[in-house]
């Protein structure tokens, strides 16, 4: 969740309006394909290295991003404000970020030594996490080309790397999987997919924006860390919500419980990527109509809390039917134990779509430390609930703490946003649940194929929706407005 880690910490990149469309279009179009590539690969992994090894291979993800985190420290959100607002210091600030990144590899060693010296994790396992730490590093330097393009307003070039990669690694990586090889030769792919990025990234910062030569300056390396420190907290505190179970299951209760909830959680971060581009369309409309006019800062609050509830309603109640059918047609059946945390991460999911919508209003009214106070809380809190429950619960349990923490972030959210704009329309809310008692019937009695009957099963709900009223064409057009202003 980058850019919404960014977001929170009040970084929005003086762009024109017509480089914002253009450089947007760039995001969605490497965000779509990095998905779908990583989705398919996903798929592959599971079904090929088995539940244990799928479960390796997960923690091992997640590690890696602890990896990049301290390594960042928010160096790169930095980085991306400052050069936006410099870009003739961009060879300075980019060097010396470089520099520092350099220097703080020490940290992410310290770190994975430390966790790793704490559990007796097998040899294998622990080659594996390794692997995968090395590769959060080229992860890390990654990111700070995707800080220059971003400030440069050049995205063009984030996507060609991003694509790049993903095809690189997905392509390699399902070939030798198929040919029987396992999770080490896998996690080397994964390695050498982000060395040959990362090269590919300086090629291209260098020959298109590092123009002038710099030198190591102390005072400024010394300056950047201790602005993106409180960057990097924002960071780690909106990323970290999202893996620390994973963590806490491996230890807990092992490898194959944790491919299983992996399972259902690659699932569900199909369902994510929804609040994302809400609050990508939204915050700039929002931010600027919060200071000029407060009636269509409620206008879309209605309207946004109405079209989430349509959104999340027929995915939770899909997902209840279809649970089963969906982790066994995707994954095999040896994940099916993973089924019956999709069915409770499903609620995490949808109160995610209103919880990141409200964030929206927290960050256009600089309420940041409201917010962070807030991920703070929700996050001690699920960890406190995975260690009462994962014992007992295992991945359901996980999944549980999850909801649990979810929904104490909505209500704290929605009653800091209810104090200033009011109660929400309720009648709307209505239609949507009677769409959904039509597409429960339509789902209990009629039993095809698992991807048919969600076609229909969402085109039901459509249409039922339409015919009484729910949706209506001009208030769609106001998100619209909202994504051309944005």
């Amino acid at each position: 969740m980058t850019a919404l880690a960014e977001k929170e910490a009040g970084i929005q990149t003086p762009m024109q309006a017509g480089g914002l469309k253009k450089n947007t279009y760039f995001i969605v179009i490497s965000q779509a394909v990095h998905l779908t590539l990583a989705f398919f690969l996903n798929i592959v992994a599971a079904r090929t290295l088995g539940d244990e090894d799928f479960g390796k291979y997960n923690f091992a993800i997640v590690m890696s991003y602890f990896v990049f985190l301290f390594n960042d420290l928010g160096i790169v959100t930095y980085l991306t404000r400052e050069v936006a607002q410099q870009k003739d210091r961009i060879e300075a600030y980019f060097l010396n970020s470089a520099v520092l990144k350099i220097l703080l590899i020490l940290a992410s060693g310290i770190f994975l030594w430390m966790y790793l010296g704490v559990f007796s994790f097998p040899r294998d396992k622990v080659i594996v996490v390794l692997l995968f730490g090395v590769y959060g590093l080229f992860f890390s330097f990654n990111q700070l080309g995707f800080a220059a393009y971003r400030a440069m307003e050049r995205m063009e070039y984030e996507m060609i790397v991003l694509i790049f990669e993903k095809t690189v690694i997905t392509s390699v990586s399902i070939y030798l999987l198929l040919q029987g090889y396992g999770i080490l030769v896998f996690s080397v792919v994964f390695m050498c997919g982000g060395l040959l990025s990362m090269l590919l990234n300086l090629v291209l910062v260098k020959s298109k924006f590092l123009r002038k030569a710099a030198t190591v300056d102390g005072a400024l390396m010394k300056t950047i860390l201790k602005a993106s420190f409180l960057l990097g907290i924002f960071w780690f505190l909106a990323n970290i919500h999202e893996r620390v179970d994973v963590m806490m299951l491996t230890v807990m209760k092992g490898d194959a419980v944790v491919g299983w909830y992996s399972a259902a959680y690659k699932i569900i971060l199909v369902c994510a990527v929804i609040p994302n581009i809400v609050m990508t369309v939204t915050l700039p409309r929002i931010s600027s109509a919060s200071r000029k006019d407060e009636g269509e800062v409620s206008k879309i609050y209605r309207l946004g809390l109405k079209y989430l509830f349509y959104l999340a309603v027929p995915m939770v109640v899909g997902t209840l039917f279809l649970a089963d059918d969906m982790v066994v047609f995707l994954f095999g059946e040896q994940y099916m134990p993973g089924a019956d945390a999709l069915r409770v991460l499903i609620f995490a999911v949808g109160f995610d779509f209103f919880n990141v919508f409200f964030a929206v209003f927290l960050i256009a009214w600089n309420r940041k430390r409201s917010l962070a106070l807030l991920q703070t809380g929700a996050l001690l809190l699920n960890i406190v609930l995975n260690g009462v429950l994962i014992p007992s619960y295992a991945h359901v349990g996980a999944a549980t703490a999850s909801v649990v923490s979810k929904v104490l972030l909505f209500g704290v959210a929605f009653v800091l946003v209810y104090r200033r704009l009011g109660r929400p329309e309720f009648g709307p809310l209505l239609k949507g649940i009677a769409a959904a008692l039509v597409m429960v019937l339509f789902l209990s009695y009629v039993h095809v194929h698992v991807f048919v009957s969600i076609g229909l099963a969402v085109m039901i709900y459509l249409l039922v929706l339409f015919i009484i009223g729910g949706i209506r064409p001009d208030e769609i057009l106001v998100f619209k407005r909202s994504s051309s202003n944005a």
